[in-house]
C-alpha cells in the first residue's frame, strides 16, 4: 500500500529486503602478489568498461569533431585523454559544484581539486563539447548556434 492508503497496481519481483537477493555483478580486481591494489581510472574505467567501447567512443569523437570543426581547430582525442576525460567527468558527478568551472577555482576559499590537474580547462570542454559515442551522422552537424 501507499501512504496515502491507495493499493500497488503491480507485484515486485524481488523483495529488495531479502536475504536471498544475489548481485548480478561484482567489481573485485585481481590483486598481484606483493603489490597494493591501486584504484586508478584506467582500472576502474576497465571494469565497466569494454576496450571496443573505448576505441569506438574515441573514433567517433574524432570523426564528429573533424567535420564540424575548421582543421586549426581539430585536435585529435586519444584513448588516455578520454580516460582522463572519464575520470574528471565521474570526479565531477560525486563532487557537486554548482558549476563546471568551480572545479578549476584557486582561491584559498576554494578547495584543490586533483583530478582537475590531469587535464587542462580548455583541453577537457574540447572534449565535453565533441563527445560523440554513435556514428556521427549529418543531421549532427546542423548550425546550433554554439
Amino acid at each position: 500500500k501507499y501512504r496515502d492508503g491507495k493499493e500497488c497496481l503491480y507485484t515486485p519481483l524481488t523483495h529488495l529486503g531479502s536475504r536471498d537477493m544475489a548481485h548480478s555483478a561484482t567489481f573485485a580486481p585481481v590483486r598481484m602478489e606483493g603489490r597494493a591494489l591501486e584504484f586508478t581510472p584506467a582500472l576502474l574505467c576497465a571494469s565497466f568498461y569494454s576496450d571496443v567501447f573505448f576505441d569506438n567512443t574515441v573514433s567517433h569523437t574524432n570523426a564528429y569533431a573533424k567535420r564540424r570543426l575548421p582543421p586549426e581547430k581539430y585536435e585529435a582525442v586519444t584513448r588516455v585523454g578520454l580516460l582522463r576525460f572519464l575520470a574528471i567527468y565521474y570526479y565531477m558527478g560525486v563532487v557537486r559544484l554548482p558549476d563546471k568551472t568551480d572545479y578549476r577555482r584557486t582561491s584559498a576559499m576554494w578547495p584543490s581539486h586533483a583530478p582537475m590537474k590531469e587535464m587542462s580547462r580548455d583541453r577537457f570542454l574540447y572534449i565535453w563539447r565533441n563527445l560523440h559515442l554513435i556514428q556521427p551522422v549529418p543531421q549532427d552537424f546542423v548550425d546550433d548556434g554554439e
